[in-house]
């Protein structure tokens, strides 16, 4: 397999260029365009239930009950909902990628894995239970992120369809350990858009989970669990690179026509 955190081969080239284009096309349909300007420079469970506690910074009109979006004039979302369209976009990525590995893969063959032979068996032995937590806290960040979506006027982004390219345990840990590092460094990234004090407080107890999962995947992949001091930001273009080669369908766009639906206020995120 090839490593997921280098670029295809010349053979892959138009393979490559069609995944890309296609995680481009997620990413408009997202509406998180404005961020790549905003992208920094490359260089206990902890799970979540519900959506995001992201109380508004600033107090939203009330409409009244005449007030309505027409064909020309519909409620744009809040600013932050496309940003978190993006960080969704890779969730949904990470949740189908646990979710169909811890399918195919069972924990004698997670343990077994060549990558681990280094290892003792102590470690070899909760590496199963320590990837189920991961693919939970995924699924999590998901229906956590997708619920402060709606509460902020916006439409969350859905799943699109995948290929990882693993044939053995030790390949899916290697593109474990990629997809997270790549994660935390996109969090990293997008922060400078998020506009809501509250809403960047949520984003980054998310990546600091996501941190946590990559840190381990280092640890276990042989790579340095720490391995610099700042974590270093991407750009929308850096997570192309990496996350594009998975993606092999389109995304549907999450702006659906709003002719005629009726204006919802924009109010404080749900909480359970």
């Amino acid at each position: 397999m090839t490593d997921p955190r280098r670029s295809s081969s010349p053979t892959d080239s138009s393979t490559d260029r069609l995944s890309r284009r296609r995680f481009a096309g997620a990413l408009a349909a997202a509406g998180v365009a404005g961020i790549a300007g905003c992208s920094g420079s490359s260089g206990g469970d902890g799970t979540p239930t519900g959506g995001m506690d992201t109380p508004m910074d600033t107090p939203m009109d009330t409409p009244t009950e005449t007030e309505e979006a027409t064909e020309t004039e519909a409620e744009p979302p809040n600013p932050d909902a496309d940003v978190l369209n993006y960080a969704l976009t890779l969730e949904h990525l990470e949740n189908v990628f646990y979710r169909e590995g811890l399918d195919e893969f069972g924990a004698d063959e997670l343990m077994a894995a060549d990558s681990l032979s280094s290892f003792g068996e102590t470690l070899r032995m909760q590496v199963p239970e320590y990837l189920a937590t991961v693919g939970a806290h995924e699924q999590a960040h998901v229906d956590a992120i997708s619920a402060t979506i709606e509460d902020l006027g916006g439409t969350p982004v859905g799943e699109a369809e995948y290929d990882f390219g693993y044939s053995t345990p030790s390949e899916f840990l290697a593109t474990a350990g990629a997809l997270e590092n790549t994660g935390v460094a996109a969090y990293t990234g997008a922060a400078a858009a998020i506009k809501q004090n509250a809403v960047l407080g949520a984003a980054a107890g998310i990546q600091s989970v996501e941190a946590r999962h990559a840190s381990f995947l280092n640890l276990i992949n042989g790579e340095s669990p720490f391995p610099s001091g700042v974590e270093e930001a991407s750009t929308v273009e850096e997570v192309l690179e990496i996350a594009g080669q998975f993606i092999t369908s389109e995304v549907a766009s999450p702006h659906p026509s709003t002719a005629r639906r009726s204006r919802r206020p924009t109010g404080r995120p749900r909480t359970t």
